[in-house]
């Protein structure tokens, strides 16, 4: 009787290594310009008075017609929101300083609400009608776009599509042709919204001319870095 063993020799396979190709790498810039579609105006109203309570009932009341009148103006198309408001003491101080410390003169109360408007058109006749009806300081008026995933997503593509570009042209100078896309990445999408700054204290001359409003164009700016595989 014969025995007949049998073992069981694993069988090393070799595994293939996936080939390293070179490759090219590229960055590319886009900025597209887009008219905005959307304004917000920094309206204050600014009172003072010889008590905090006397400042901030007068301030109150003033803001009050302010609201009102901006109200009727952009009625659906805009809302009113409060950004600060503060009560603060004015302070005298003696002359020569030796005489004496500072004392309180008097008080003077601060309230800014931000308008922000669907209707770019509207923001001239906003600042006129604050004025007009007791506003007493226009900060400024920025301008920006409702869709700006929308936009910023615009001026990504275009980036990627010079960064690819970029590769062809190098890819091909080289005699070689793009076999695949290692990575892309994308840096920060910013946006340059334009702004009248205005930042000066309205006065009855100034609401009795309609109020020139030139928005500009909202500039967004993308950057995009490909690397390309490349072979013969």
């Amino acid at each position: 009787m014969y025995l007949v063993s049998l073992c069981c020799v694993p069988l090393l396979v070799a595994q293939e290594r996936p080939p390293v190709y070179p490759f090219i790498r590229a960055t590319g810039e886009s900025t597209i310009q887009v008219k905005p579609d959307q304004a917000t105006v920094t309206i204050g109203v600014v009172t003072q008075a010889a008590t905090a309570e006397a400042a901030a009932a007068q301030n109150a009341a003033q803001l009050t017609g302010v609201l009102n009148k901006i109200k009727s103006v952009i009625g659906a198309r805009g809302d009113v929101k409060t950004s600060s408001y503060s009560v603060n003491p004015n302070f005298s101080y003696p002359n020569p300083p030796s005489s004496g410390g500072p004392k309180i003169a008097g008080y003077t109360a601060s309230n800014t609400v931000r308008v922000k408007l669907d209707d770019v058109a509207l923001a001239g006749r906003v600042v006129d009608a604050a004025t007009a009806s007791g506003a007493n300081h226009i900060q400024d008026i920025q301008f920006s776009v409702k869709d700006e995933a929308g936009v910023g997503a615009q001026a990504l593509q275009e980036a990627a599509r010079k960064a690819r570009a970029s590769c062809e042209t190098m890819a091909a100078a080289l005699g070689m042709r793009i076999i695949g896309v290692r990575s892309a990445e994308s840096g920060s999408t910013s946006f340059a919204r334009p702004m009248m700054a205005m930042d000066r204290m309205a006065t009855a001359q100034a609401a009795r001319a309609p109020t020139p409003v030139d928005p500009g164009d909202v500039r967004v700016s993308a950057v995009v870095t490909v690397t390309v595989e490349v072979a013969p």
